[in-house]
């Protein structure tokens, strides 16, 4: 007998929490420098037994903390999505459709570096011109195991990857940068989205309140 009807037809997706907010949470300017003292310092087990340097995590999280980006939009990038000279990367094929750029930032410094270090790239690597890549393996970057082990050793347990993108949102907004600015970084497709964030710019708000006073 054939089916006529999708068997998940009706069952309601479950709702993905994106209303937490890492600084009420407690995030800080000493979670970041740990968080990224730890990535620093991270290594992994080489052939089971020598402790080799994985520089690939502490890349990612800096790019993801200056783009708002997903884990996955930013290991997608090839080295040809990279604007140097404008400081920004091309996403393409995002989670709403549409091609966006990210800011990087500082980033772009480190990751003109990354791209001139030899670290002996395996011919798989070359030929995907991928960003992130496993130094020991050469292949596209798998953080998941590794993100748990820094957070275990800078005690940041709960911290997730995603609430990354929420932080650079909200030093966006607590900067100052219009709405719009940041939604269009970050791939929202409406400003409902973006006003999330919008109790952050509680500081630019009494700027503007003492500017008014100073011209009285």
């Amino acid at each position: 007998r054939l089916v006529t009807v999708h068997p998940v037809r009706g069952i309601r997706r479950l709702k993905t929490d994106n209303t937490r907010d890492p600084y009420r949470d407690g995030w800080d300017e000493d979670s970041r420098e740990r968080l990224l003292a730890a990535c620093d310092a991270f290594t992994i087990k080489k052939g089971g037994h020598k402790e080799v340097h994985e520089p690939a995590l502490g890349m990612l999280v800096r790019m993801a903390l200056a783009s708002g980006a997903r884990a996955g939009e930013l290991l997608s990038l090839r080295w040809r999505d990279i604007d140097f000279d404008e400081g920004v990367g091309v996403l393409y094929d995002t989670k709403n459709g549409e091609n966006r750029v990210i800011p990087l930032g500082d980033c772009i410094e480190e990751l003109a570096e990354w791209k001139q270090r030899a670290r002996g790239q395996s011919d798989r690597e070359k030929q995907n011109d991928i960003v992130l890549y496993n130094s020991f393996s050469g292949m596209p970057y798998q953080y998941r195991q590794h993100w748990q082990a820094v957070l275990k050793q800078c005690d940041l347990v709960g911290l997730r990857f995603h609430d990354l993108r929420h932080i650079a949102a909200s030093e966006w907004v607590m900067e100052g940068y219009d709405s719009q600015l940041v939604g269009r970084a970050l791939g929202h497709r409406s400003a409902a989205m973006t006003r999330r964030y919008s109790h952050y710019s509680a500081k630019s708000i009494a700027g503007l309140g003492r500017k008014v006073a100073s011209v009285e």
